[in-house]
């Protein structure tokens, strides 16, 4: 479809001069923004006319008048031609919307009106699309991050936006408020808190069939894992980590959990410790019917409060707090096989001759991406979500995120094992860096197999682009660590030969440092 130099449909110089018309597109509509800020507030897309002095670049109005004076015509029904003038037009008209759409939904607009227009039109249409005359229930476009630099698909076309499909996934873009004064956060570091230390076979449990569950054809059960809350215990953990971790970093600037690891009000606790610590947390929940928490059934999620590391000069009302809180539920159910079974020593809870399925609710998929600054913005996987990706395969792709957080109730996280190999897959294409985080004490649960050394300290693994894989082991009598990342920048370029400019960003391994609580 496309060459390396622009090919013969888009013709000579192609990516100098989509950069030229995309910059003169961006500048006379921030004129005209500036000229009537009302329009900022309109709830429908406003016709060309209605705005003032809005001269498009005589490209666009020549592609767009191609496109209006075909618009009957069925796309099925054109010919193959490659070089048909409507879809040249199409082409082009994207390829410089994306040039003129730079740094859109990344970080604070911080005075361009267009900027600041598709933050509105993002919380307008509840952080689900950019869009503006197309509704997100028929096509979603997002803030993008990562370009492949692999491969030639659709995604190759932009730097700046993703197009994703309208299905069962709902994608939502949380931006941030703002760092903290004079926070540059050039550098983050992770504490990664392998919670629970220990656990107990008796914390899983087959669910007798009260008639109430969805039938399970045999021979599948279905069990419960029931963490057994321990609030002020765990709070005085956490907050022991913290000034153990301020022993080898001058701040923590984020604080991660691994699936499963707190009861929702443990959560809270955890969340107005990170507040006071002005640090983002990423924790994973198992919540039940009846127990307080924000679901009305047993649900594993993952709850993500940044507003502890973005919104400096907001005073944080309960009301705020709750507003800044993401909850994601989990997409896929566990099921554990026989072998899994005896792995991790529950023959005597469960019988390894049945499949097992966790008891939890599967409802409406969302898939959260937040963006923390121009450099990092975060999606968070749990456990099955990472290995089954479908149905948010393509829209993560598509989006591309710096950085995948996985929370996994999981074994030793080592390079040979599934993790590792989910994680590398998605560090190939789009090129986002991957942290996957066990509990140690689900670890230390699983049992190595015939003649394999006991390696149930490794309770993290990090992969980026860059530097590889990383894996992140507890020395004995150590059961906190923080992971340091440091932000390296490079040039990405489109399928039709556009760079960034060496404005795309990873998040690549800059220290470990392990510890005893």
């Amino acid at each position: 479809m496309l060459d390396p130099h622009g090919g013969r449909i888009l013709g000579d110089r192609w990516p100098e001069k989509a950069s030229k018309v995309g910059q003169r597109w961006r500048h006379r509509l921030e004129r005209s923004l500036k000229a009537q800020p009302q329009l900022l507030g309109r709830a429908q897309a406003p016709a060309v006319g209605a705005w003032p002095d809005l001269q498009l670049p005589r490209e666009v109005q020549s592609w767009w008048s191609e496109v209006e004076s075909r618009a009957r015509e069925r796309m099925s029904d054109l010919p193959g031609d490659e070089d048909h003038k409507l879809c040249r037009a199409l082409l082009q008209l994207c390829l410089v919307a994306d040039e003129a759409s730079a740094g859109i939904g990344i970080g604070q607009p911080r005075g361009s009106w267009f900027l600041l227009l598709a933050a509105i039109r993002l919380t307008t249409n509840q952080y689900r699309s950019l869009g503006w005359a197309v509704a997100p229930e028929k096509a979603v476009v997002l803030p993008k991050q990562h370009t492949p630099q692999v491969g030639l698909t659709l995604r190759s076309l932009s730097h700046n936006l993703a197009l994703c499909p309208a299905g069962e996934v709902t994608p939502r873009w949380r931006m941030p408020l703002s760092l903290h004064d004079g926070e540059r956060l050039d550098l983050m570091n992770l504490l990664l808190l392998p919670w629970p230390l220990d656990l107990s076979v008796k914390e899983f449990e087959i669910v007798p069939d009260t008639g109430d569950l969805l039938p399970l054809a045999d021979p599948y059960r279905y069990f419960r894992f029931r963490r057994q809350a321990g609030a002020p215990r765990f709070r005085a953990f956490l907050e022991a980590a913290l000034e153990q971790a301020k022993r080898f970093v001058v701040r923590v600037h984020a604080i991660v959990l691994p699936e499963l690891a707190l009861t929702f009000q443990e959560y809270v606790e955890a969340e107005q410790v990170a507040l006071q610590e002005r640090a983002l947390l990423i924790a994973g929940i198992g919540c039940r019917a009846g127990d307080g928490g924000p679901f009305r059934a047993d649900a594993n999620a993952c709850a993500v409060q940044p507003a502890g590391l973005t919104s400096a000069g907001f005073k944080m009302s309960d009301e705020l707090v709750k507003e800044q809180r993401i909850l994601q539920r989990k997409h896929h159910r566990w099921c554990l096989d026989g072998k899994q079974i005896l792995q991790y020593g529950l023959g005597g809870m469960m019988p390894a001759s049945k499949g097992c399925w966790e008891l939890i609710e599967v409802l409406r998929r969302e898939l959260y991406f937040f963006t923390i600054t121009e450099w990092l913005t975060v999606s968070v996987l749990i456990c099955e979500d990472l290995a089954r990706q479908e149905p948010a395969a393509e829209i993560l792709r598509a989006v591309g995120p710096n950085l995948v957080v996985a929370l996994l109730m999981d074994g030793p996280q080592l390079r040979n094992r599934w993790p590792s190999h989910y994680a590398g897959v998605l560090a190939d294409d789009p090129g986002s860096s991957v942290l996957t985080l066990t509990s140690l004490g689900m670890s230390r649960m699983s049992r190595p197999r015939g003649g394999e050394t006991d390696r149930s300290r490794t309770i993290a693994l990090w992969r980026d682009a860059r530097s590889g894989d990383h894996e992140l082991l507890l020395p004995p009598g150590d059961d906190a660590c923080v992971l340091s990342l440091v932000c390296e920048s490079q040039k990405e370029f489109t399928a039709d030969g556009r760079s960034d400019h060496g404005h795309t960003h990873y998040p690549v391994f800059g220290g470990f440092q392990s510890f005893e609580v």
